[in-house]
């Protein structure tokens, strides 16, 4: 078994859009002020219905396979809206742009409401989660750190964790990027916690955050061992997007999407933070993938206090 790339897929909505009809339909967003479940409608594909990863054998039931097929009936479907009516799609524009406006305004909302995750990581069903802790010299302070390993403990704390469930994989980045804990290497809560626990303790804020870098470094390395069939996800924590590194982003967030991997981004306020670049190279739609909040401490609060976990619909 090996992990099949999606053919011409920039986004990982583009890798599921493949093959559409065989996705749980989306779940109702709630309101601003709890915990959105936009995570669960990824994590919630079975082995059965992913179209993210397939072998390389007769079966087409993965991203990369049933392509030809694939596409002749795509080809069919654009005939057939070739011959509709002019008028009919003009009127669809009119409500298309309706849509548009609307879905703006309620991105807007949700921007504004720190007290929420822009994505729920539930933890109901099973995932192969990469967290990205930087350590730049615009951290500042230890303690900034210090709260980026409480964000992943306060998640961990709800999850279960074990070669069933939830794994958990942790890289650490500035002007360099490596490997601290691979997926699969903790099954326990509290041994994995207190790994992490000693990682930040020991992470002295330096040099420039090459996200460009650390993003390539995670799609090569961090998810090597993966399950088959199980979703795989990269949470990077953002506080400094400067150039010249900030022109590698998006490029290397593009080739990360293309192998299906979903890209999310939490951005911490400051100075350095370009929230553009960062917006653009995440998965899409963006408010489901992209939170920024205002400070590390309420980064922390929002993850300790705010997420609930709810597996009822699973």
């Amino acid at each position: 078994m090996r992990y099949i790339l999606c053919k011409g897929a920039i986004t990982h909505d583009q890798c599921k859009s493949r093959f559409a009809s065989q996705l749980p339909q989306r779940l109702p967003r709630k309101s601003p002020h709890s915990l959105s479940r936009h995570l669960m409608d990824h994590v919630q594909i079975s082995k059965a219905q992913s179209p993210i990863w397939g072998d390389d054998g007769d079966d087409d039931d993965g991203c990369g396979g049933g392509d030809d097929d694939f596409d002749d009936d795509d080809d069919d479907d654009d005939d057939d809206d070739d011959d509709g009516d002019d008028d009919d799609d003009d009127d669809d524009d009119e409500d298309d742009d309706d849509d548009d406006d609307d879905d703006d305004d309620d991105n807007d909302d949700d921007d504004d409401d720190e007290n929420q995750l822009s994505f729920s990581l539930t933890g109901c069903v099973p995932a192969e989660i990469v967290f990205m802790i930087e350590y730049s010299v615009s951290d500042a302070s230890w303690f900034s750190v210090d709260h980026e390993g409480d964000f992943i403990k306060a998640l961990v704390d709800k999850w279960q964790l074990d070669d069933s469930h939830i794994r958990v994989g942790v890289l650490v980045y500035h002007d360099t990027v490596r490997e601290s804990i691979h997926i699969g290497d903790y099954s326990s809560k509290r041994n994995l916690k207190d790994k992490i626990s000693s990682l930040t303790r020991n992470l002295r804020p330096s040099g420039d955050a090459d996200l460009g870098k650390a993003i390539d470094f995670a799609r090569e390395t961090a998810f090597v061992g993966s399950r088959p069939g199980v979703e795989r996800i990269l949470v990077p924590i953002i506080h400094q997007t400067e150039s010249p590194e900030k022109e590698r982003i998006v490029p290397a967030a593009e080739r990360l999407k293309r192998e299906c991997i979903a890209l999310y981004g939490i951005a911490v306020q400051g100075s350095a933070l370009d929230v553009d670049v960062v917006q653009a190279a995440v998965s899409t739609p963006t408010s489901d993938y992209y939170q920024y909040y205002s400070s590390y401490y309420i980064m922390e609060e929002v993850a300790k206090n705010y997420f609930t976990p709810d597996c009822s619909n699973v």
